[in-house]
């Protein structure tokens, strides 16, 4: 909200909505990480995904999937959380 504080500031408004705009991508990259992680393995509970991650050689095959959801989720909150290579 301190962003916008200037309603007729040119400025005040592109931060606004550039705000805005960054916040929803984040927000995106986020949900897309933790739909693929629930698409490839059915699972919500983080001591299923412990137990999934022990097994190791049985689901190979999920290798890929899981590595990008992965790297989708800490992009989203490492972008949420402004860390270097995310901010602006």
């Amino acid at each position: 909200m301190l962003a916008c504080l200037h309603k007729f500031s040119v400025f005040s408004g592109e931060a606004s909505l550039k705000y805005f705009i960054l916040g929803a991508l984040s927000s995106g990259f986020i949900l897309l990480g933790f739909i693929i992680l629930y698409g490839l393995t059915g699972l919500t509970n983080f001591f299923d995904f412990s137990l999934l991650f022990d097994l190791g050689y049985e689901y190979s095959y999920l290798g890929f999937g899981l590595l990008a959801s992965i790297i989708l989720i800490i992009c989203g909150f490492l972008f949420k959380l402004a860390v270097v290579p995310f901010h602006i």
